[in-house]
């Protein structure tokens, strides 16, 4: 997602998803740099959760 939304920021027109409603563009690309920020976030929050379960949970079979 955080690619899609970078690859519609830079595109032509920095429009997301056909929005033709009149938006400036400059508040259009903070809003949209402000998603990607958002996303950037839950990734960091995936990952480091993903890191912690992986790491307090026993091996179930400790010869592989």
């Amino acid at each position: 997602m955080i690619l899609l939304h970078l690859v519609l920021l830079l595109g032509p027109g920095g429009r997301h998803h056909g929005d033709n409603q009149g938006a400036s563009v400059a508040g259009h690309q903070t809003v949209m740099l402000d998603l990607i920020g958002v996303e950037l976030l839950c990734l960091m929050a995936a990952s480091a959760a993903l890191r912690i379960a992986r790491t307090s949970t026993p091996q179930l079979n400790p010869h592989h």
